[in-house]
């Protein structure tokens, strides 16, 4: 076999390429980057060892290699140029090679898009491996500026039309169009819009779910803000606002890309914040005014727009599914608010003390857990006042599906649990659950109860035995389902009394109003006070979810009230309430002091003795609060005071604190809104997991089962190596269904891009969605679009006759010749 070699000559300053030991070619032996070169690639083909090219090169046999290695990796003999040799500029180009084909790769993509391509925009699309200046070189060497004032990126978007158009006609042939939309031809389309198609979702939702329906009750003709426009159009608008937006505030419109849902806004191009702002105040002022709604007993109540709004919101429900109207959990929400106005304070839920606030009465219903309605009220709103006004617009809505229909029972937490509440519950309201305060009249009922009575009824656990590992009943507490007299009521009230055995631990009371024991069991009085929390949960989800308005932000206006004289009752409620005060009063003085002594120690550079580990920083701050806090105290102490001293008749009537009063009309509006679109959510992660992903799960479970007995799978998991895998197919799809995650889901169905189609003469919506990078939230939608094309979704999203949804998806992944199906 031939030979060759790179033979050093001394004489001549060449270095010579032999074959089979005859000259063939001198090199000059000066050229060390050409040198270089060569016997890197001989090297590399293994035609020279690396001990020859270090003799040719001068170099020792660790550079050869390194010089192989990195020609090894990068494929180009440019980078073993020593670049000092070239100029900067030089450097930059040697650079861009390698990166050519990714350069025109983004440009093409950009113009199938319709997107520029801005010279610093494509740089910073290749990771800024290079200036904007060197992307503008290359695009004018290699023509590309040249194509693009020729008219390319006029052309390809023709292509781009005429191929989608192409692919339009051919899909609504398709599966999920088939028997829904035949005999269209592609003439009778207008241009795709790209957007965010997964908005189409939600509002499909609104409508399954009678928002809109609902909506007309509000307002009925167009009002004096936007008097162009018809009332649905801007409900669809704001609607759709939120919707994607997350429940973002109005100021945040301006922010708004509106030209992402343009396709489903019938032809507008979006609102102002100003606009939006000025519509829901003048809303807000018409939903005040007094309507006549006809009840099924035949009275004709005068009520306000807002009340007729909610009471609709109800019955809408209720005609969709969504909640039953059987019973509800009720829970209060005290949303503290920053104001210089003189609002109502209220002690809140998590904070030390009280504050200005109003509060949100949440209402689930049990059976289905979707929530029912979230009306609002000022912060001194008494237990009584919002239990009657919730249950009041729950009938109001259930007497507008069936007349006659009222709510059977409600489940509160320990708030609800005061005389007045279960005097009403006794009497007209409906059946009643809560909790009993840990209070002097409820104690001293609880205190007949004797332990050895309650000890007669254990609850008890199963666990297992630490020594012999066998299951074992033990005992963990004890409940008792008895009847007691509290708060001097004429007839006692059934209570489910528990006690954990311990001689330190307190008695609890559960009260049950209204209830028999062959209505509901102790078990189920148990269990309907455990998943009160799940309301409590609700609320929080909407807050996250849909951002709800910490801001009360109507306007404040003075409470006309008068100051009663208290009776012998109210009088010992201020004592009670005196002695409180007095006492938190002192221990603040006393911790004030230990601050104000350690304050001085530490200025005197002594060790503080009283251990309280605070900086003089953190020192001072406290002082500060507790000042505040002493002047409240004492403040309050002196209001007592005075009306101990009138209510005595020792001293004049007391004058009276103004009080502000929010104005909650607007509030309570777009809370309402809010409250639809994450109901609309919540129904659209329902039915989308129940008729679409879990028949994929089924599927998958099957094939991923078969796989196992066909291979004879092991586990390689820790702890279980080498057992077989089940292949238990039920098994398989429950651990599938356990692990969604049902807010990835839903961001991934909201979030999805895609094109809006309209049709040129009749009101009809092609929703077209691309596909899903997940396969199985892709196998799971096309199940869907079928399912809801055959719903006949129609949205009134103007004043005029309802647009059709049509839902479908692109083939493969969107290109120019995408295709429909």
């Amino acid at each position: 076999m031939p030979r060759l070699t790179l033979q050093p000559d001394s004489e001549s300053g060449h270095i010579w390429v032999t074959l089979d030991g005859e000259r063939l070619v001198p090199l000059r032996n000066d050229d060390r980057e050409g040198l270089k070169v060569i016997t890197t690639c001989l090297v590399d083909r293994q035609i020279i060892s690396v001990e020859e090219a270090a003799v040719v090169q001068g170099v020792t046999p660790r550079t050869v290699e390194a010089y192989v290695a990195t020609y090894a990796r990068m494929g180009d003999s440019v980078d073993l140029m020593d670049r000092r040799h070239f100029s900067p500029g030089q450097q930059v180009d040697y650079r861009m090679e390698a990166h050519k084909p990714e350069l025109i790769r983004h440009a093409t993509l950009n113009l199938m898009r319709g997107e520029e391509n801005s010279e610093r925009g494509l740089a910073t699309q290749l990771g800024h491996i290079v200036d904007d200046r060197t992307v503008g070189r290359h695009l004018h060497r290699i023509g590309w500026r040249a194509a693009e004032k020729a008219g390319l990126a006029e052309e390809v978007a023709a292509y781009v039309d005429a191929e989608r158009r192409q692919a339009y006609w051919a899909g609504v042939e398709g599966k999920p169009l088939k028997d829904v939309l035949d005999g269209s031809s592609p003439r009778e389309w207008q241009t795709p819009e790209r957007g965010l198609v997964g908005a189409a979702f939600g509002v499909a939702h609104l409508a399954f779910n009678g928002v809109y329906e609902s909506l007309k009750r509000l307002v009925v003709e167009p009002l004096s803000v936007l008097s162009q426009w018809s009332p649905l159009r801007v409900w669809h608008v704001l609607l759709v606002y939120l919707m994607v937006n997350g429940g973002e505030r109005l100021s945040q419109v301006k922010y708004f890309a509106w030209h992402q849902v343009r396709g489903l806004l019938s032809g507008c191009g979006g609102l102002s914040a100003t606009s939006l702002r000025s519509w829901l105040v003048a809303v807000a002022q018409h939903a005040k005014e007094k309507v006549t709604v006809h009840r099924s007993d035949g009275r004709a109540e005068s009520i306000t727009r807002l009340r007729d709004y909610l009471e609709e919101a109800v019955a809408q429900r209720v005609r969709s599914g969504l909640i039953e109207g059987r019973a509800i959990y009720l829970d209060d929400y005290v949303n503290a608010i920053f104001r210089r106005e003189p609002i109502a304070r209220t002690k809140h839920g998590t904070r030390y003390g009280i504050c200005k606030a109003f509060r949100r009465h949440m209402a689930q219903d049990v059976d289905t857990g979707h929530a029912v309605t979230c009306p609002l009220g000022p912060s001194d709103i008494t237990p009584l006042t919002v239990v009657q006004r919730v249950v009041e617009l729950v009938n109001g809505g259930l007497d507008r599906v069936v007349p006659g229909w009222q709510l059977e029972l409600v489940i509160a937490d320990r708030w609800w649990s005061v005389k007045t509440v279960i005097c009403w519950a006794l009497g007209e309201g409906p059946k009643l659950l809560t909790w009993g305060k840990n209070i002097k009249a409820i104690q001293d009922a609880l205190e007949g109860v004797s332990e050895a009575k309650l000890k007669e009824h254990p609850i008890t656990v199963e666990v297992q035995d630490e020594t012999t590992g066998e299951m074992v009943e033990r005992v963990v507490g004890y409940r008792l389902d008895t009847e007691l007299s509290i708060y001097d009521l004429e007839q006692p009230v059934r209570c489910v009394v528990e006690w954990d055995g311990k001689t330190e631990s307190k008695k609890r009371a559960r009260l049950v109003i209204g209830v028999e024991r062959d209505e509901m069991s102790e078990d189920e009085v148990v269990d309907g006070l455990r998943f009160r929390q799940r309301v409590e949960i609700l609320l929080k989800q909407m807050q996250r979810r849909v951002n709800l308005s910490a801001f009360g932000g109507g306007k404040a206006h003075p409470r006309s009230s008068e100051i009663e004289k208290p009776d012998e009752e109210e009088r010992q409620k201020i004592l009670k309430n005196r002695r409180q005060v007095a006492t938190r009063r002192a221990n603040d003085q006393a911790r004030l002091k230990e601050v104000k002594r350690e304050l001085e120690q530490l200025h005197e550079g002594e060790a503080p003795t009283n251990g309280l580990g605070l900086g003089i920083r953190d020192l001072n701050k406290l002082a500060k609060d507790l000042k505040r806090r002493i002047q409240r105290s004492t403040a309050r102490l002196e209001e007592l005071g005075s009306l101990l001293s009138w209510a005595d008749g020792k001293a004049p009537r007391p004058e009276e604190k103004p009080v502000a009063e929010l104005d909650l009309t607007r509030d309570s509006i777009l809370t309402q809104l809010k409250l639809e679109i994450f109901t609309a959510q919540e129904t659209l992660l329902d039915d989308f997991i129940e008729h679409a992903l879990e028949p994929v799960l089924q599927e998958e479970a099957e094939r991923q089962a078969a796989e196992r007995r066909r291979r004879d799978a092991l586990s390689t998991a820790k702890g279980r190596k080498g057992e077989p895998l089940s292949t238990d197919v039920e098994e398989l799809y429950q651990i599938k269904l356990n692990n969604l995650e049902r807010e990835t889901i839903l961001k991934r169905l909201l979030n999805q891009q895609g094109e809006f189609v309209r049709h040129k003469t009749k009101r009809i919506i092609l929703v077209v969605f691309d596909r899903f990078e997940d396969r199985r939230m892709q196998a799971a939608y096309e199940r869907y679009c079928v399912i809801l094309n055959q719903r006949d979704i129609r949205v009134p999203m103007d004043g005029g006759e309802p647009w059709r949804l049509l839902f479908t998806y692109h083939l493969d992944t969107p290109s120019s010749s995408a295709q429909f199906k």
